[in-house]
């Protein structure tokens, strides 16, 4: 289930193209268990073909502090522009910031004069969107920190919190299939009314869906 994008520029041409993928079954468990032959190959996530410009952003790098966001933007070209804009939950814009690319880089600090911290019980998200090079890429943002206290306590936004999780299967338990979204709402929906906090999702990663 794990994203994965491929840079096909070299293998194009003019014309008419036909793009084939090839999906391989393979897992270490196969060779000693029987199960792994229930989970059968396919692709799981959207497909899509993203055409750019030669100059684009090539990456970003977003991290938060309770009242803070940072943004580093990585772009293909030396030098040019770059803009941020931050918006609430509302879709209200909070903040616009420029900045220059110089050696490939912009960076952007972004201070909140009244944060809303995300939260498990607050999931609040702001978002951001960068602009460069005649694109603009949507990024979803919460402003939360997770540390370690010298006690060993684990701190969410400096309040400790008990972990309670448990080892899920992503088979569902009728048939040996790929649960339904159905079952994926309920099973999350009781996990919320025993106060679990923590997933640990077998040797594979879940559907986008969970």
């Amino acid at each position: 289930h794990l994203p994965t994008e491929f840079l096909i520029t070299p293998l194009l041409r003019a014309g008419k193209n036909t793009l084939t993928v090839i999906v391989f079954k393979w897992a270490w468990s196969t060779f000693i268990e029987d199960q792994d032959f229930y989970r059968l190959s396919g692709i799981f996530r959207d497909v899509y073909l993203l055409a750019r410009t030669q100059e684009h952003i090539r990456d970003i790098k977003v991290k938060t502090t309770l009242d803070t966001v940072f943004i580093d933007v990585f772009a293909t070209k030396e030098n040019g522009a770059a803009t941020v804009e931050l918006y609430d939950d509302k879709n209200q814009l909070i903040v616009r910031k420029d900045s220059i690319i110089k050696n490939s880089t912009a960076s952007f600090e972004i201070k909140l004069d009244n944060p809303i911290n995300w939260t498990a019980e607050n999931p609040y998200l702001y978002t951001a969107l960068i602009h460069g090079f005649n694109e603009v890429i949507p990024v979803r943002v919460g402003l939360r920190i997770y540390t370690v206290n010298e006690a060993g306590e684990f701190l969410v936004n400096n309040q400790p919190v008990n972990l309670k999780g448990f080892n899920q299967h992503k088979l569902h338990t009728d048939a040996f299939q790929y649960k339904p979204l159905r079952v994926i709402i309920d099973e999350l929906l009781v996990m919320k009314k025993h106060n679990i906090n923590c997933v640990k999702s077998s040797f594979y990663p879940n559907t986008p869906a969970f």
